[in-house]
């Protein structure tokens, strides 16, 4: 133990020795494990992080699009209907739309960002309301009360603290609307602004197939795959085509998995490959900083050389070197941390308003951990070229006065290699 803090005594003044190549080099790891910190906490975001539903892996996006057209997950409500009585392979379908309304009944209502949802949405979804209960099948019905659901921010900052606003009245599109419910504080899909929910009508009698605004939400029966529900919904998107062949003709459906889906697999590629390409950078750091070490191991070749005739063995010097390549990824390491917090600080501020939560990059205990593991990968790769050149280090050439080179022309040699890989 008394070694080990000896070690890092010696590690801590030979870098102070060297403040400019040592300033350099935590400068350029911090940079590089920056990026890896950022771009790692965005993508475990999007494609790690487990969402917050039961089952995520069982609920689907249902959509439909002309035939040669990229996919909107945008479908007429009309054929959500017949979806939802024709499949085989759901437990329930819902349907979900955008709404923006006003609030309030003076002159100037205030603007709010509503959505519309049909009865089971919330239970497809598996949420437990905070307050109250969800929409009934009679008020997915045309004409029916109308009633509005809350979401939690809206409550907390609209209502006293506490206070149960379920049976009171909101003027909605200058209409009253009775509050049934509140959502749960970690409730979120589509769109995070979204603050008040009240029913969509699926009623086929007053609905046109034509219209195209409306997005599906399922949830699969347990033992159906994804291959098996796409051939029950090509099974009745012809039934419909053959039915409606003036709205349906030329459209097909789109099934996406909310899990494994979204990102497609070429988002998922294209992070991969972003992930990649910041790894490269942290081992281009490595070399860059191999290169300033053995640039400083070559000029106290004497040093090492005095050591080793003392009785230092070369275990020992290797370790004191490698010490020093810790240390110096240490604060690196402590740095990119700090800058990668900020940039994800930078980049959840950028999303917050454009993605649920669960998608916005946050600082969690695996990126922590990553950060620390390519602290320590960093610290072991650009401390291999100075500690393997110590072993090069010819005692009696370099103590004889005039005794140069051998250790350049090594140094020359693995330098190269370092750039070349």
């Amino acid at each position: 133990m008394f070694s080990f803090f000896q070690d890092i005594r010696f590690a801590i003044r030979d870098l102070r020795k060297g403040f400019f190549v040592t300033s350099l080099a935590v400068l350029s790891l911090a940079l590089a494990i920056a990026g890896n910190t950022t771009v790692f906490g965005f993508v475990n975001a999007l494609l790690f992080r487990p969402l917050p539903y039961p089952k995520p892996d069982r609920i689907v996006l249902l959509g439909e699009r002309e035939e040669n057209a990229p996919p909107t997950l945008v479908a007429s409500a009309a054929n959500l209907v017949d979806w939802r009585e024709r499949n085989r392979s759901f437990v329930d379908l819902a349907g979900f739309r955008p709404a923006p309304m006003s609030l309030g009944a003076g002159e100037r209502p205030e603007p709010i960002i509503a959505a519309q949802v049909s009865p089971g949405f919330f239970e497809i979804l598996g949420a437990e309301l905070f307050r109250g209960r969800t929409f009934n099948v009679q008020e997915g019905l045309e004409g029916a009360a109308r009633v509005v659901i809350l979401n939690h921010r809206f409550w907390q900052e609209r209502y006293e603290a506490g206070s149960d606003p379920t049976g009171e009245i909101l003027i909605l599109n200058r209409v009253p609307y009775t509050v049934i419910g509140i959502l749960p504080r970690d409730f979120e899909l589509f769109n995070p602004q979204v603050e008040l929910w009240v029913p969509l009508s699926l009623d086929p009698r007053t609905l046109s197939r034509d219209r195209r605004d409306a997005i599906g939400v399922a949830r699969m029966r347990d033992g159906i795959t994804m291959d098996q529900l796409r051939d029950d919904m090509e099974d009745i998107r012809r039934e419909l085509e053959r039915e409606y062949p003036e709205s349906n003709r030329g459209f097909v459906i789109d099934v996406l998995n909310l899990q494994y889906d979204i990102p497609d697999r070429r988002g998922r590629i294209m992070f991969g490959l972003l992930q990649g390409a910041v790894v490269f950078v942290l081992l281009i750091a490595c070399v860059n900083i191999a290169n300033l070490l053995l640039a400083r191991t070559q000029a106290r070749r004497r040093e090492i050389a005095l050591r080793a005739s003392l009785g230092a063995g070369r275990l020992r010097i290797v370790r004191q070197l490698l010490t020093e390549s810790i240390l110096l990824a240490a604060m690196g390491g402590a740095l990119g941390l700090a800058l990668g917090v900020v940039g994800l600080r930078v980049l959840a501020k950028s999303f917050a308003a454009l993605v649920p939560s669960y998608w916005i990059p946050t600082v969690d205990t695996s990126v922590i951990f990553v950060t620390f593991g390519l602290t320590a990968l960093a610290g072991f790769l650009f401390g291999l070229s100075p500690a393997w050149m110590s072993f090069k280090v010819n005692l009696t050439e370099v103590l004889k006065e005039g005794g140069r080179g051998s250790m350049g022309a090594d140094r020359r040699c693995v330098s190269r290699a370092l750039v070349v890989a």
